[in-house]
């Protein structure tokens, strides 16, 4: 708490300095958005984008109050608008996946996160993302090779290891599902849900 009342001072201070600067007001919007205060960070964007309506990141910022109120229509139209903008804007795939992920649109969804993938292919996160898309379509072979990847890229992340470790399991390869969870102790010796694995799978 004391680390955003700081973040927020300082943000205060930068549109003190300089009360036409989009990029001041984005810094603080970004920072109430984190913290889930949508009515500032809407504020925030507002004045942003009358400093300057090319502002990608402030119709991010405004596309975050849109999903905390439910418009997800006006959300995704913000989206859009900041993707044209700037093809690199950070976070605007993620929105996009998340409120078709809310609107159980796992296909759309699936769609967003390959083009994220796109953006970054260095990010084992976002191949992670689209395995857990592809698990809810039951799509369990496209799901494993995004873990596989996800893996080759953070061979240290422990989630990633446990989710390959399930798909093992619902995949009948229960040989490797215990090499995986050998894995996953070498990582934390004590990870619980490993342990239970092993004791199902023994």
């Amino acid at each position: 708490k004391k680390k955003y009342k700081e973040a927020f001072a300082l943000a205060d201070k930068a549109i003190e300095a300089d009360p036409k600067s989009s990029k001041a007001y984005c810094n603080k919007g970004e920072i109430a958005a984190h913290i889930g205060d949508a009515e500032t960070g809407h504020a925030m964007a507002v004045k942003a984008l009358q400093c300057d309506d090319k502002n990608a990141r402030a119709h991010v910022i405004m596309a975050q109050y849109y999903y905390y109120i439910d418009d997800y229509k006006s959300g995704v139209k913000e989206l859009n608008t900041a993707l044209k903008l700037d093809p690199k804007v950070d976070s605007a795939y993620d929105f996009l996946i998340m409120v078709s992920t809310v609107q159980k649109d796992y296909k759309k969804a699936i769609e967003y996160a390959g083009l994220n993938i796109k953006q970054d292919p260095t990010s084992s996160h976002r191949y992670f993302k689209r395995a857990a898309l592809y698990q809810m379509l039951k799509q369990d072979t496209q799901a494993l090779a995004d873990l596989n990847q996800a893996i080759a890229l953070n061979p240290r992340e422990k989630t990633f290891h446990l989710a390959r470790a399930d798909i093992f399991v619902t995949l009948g390869r229960e040989k490797e599902a215990l090499e995986e969870t050998a894995k996953i102790l070498t990582i934390e010796p004590n990870c619980g849900r490993a342990l239970y694995l092993r004791a199902r799978l023994f």
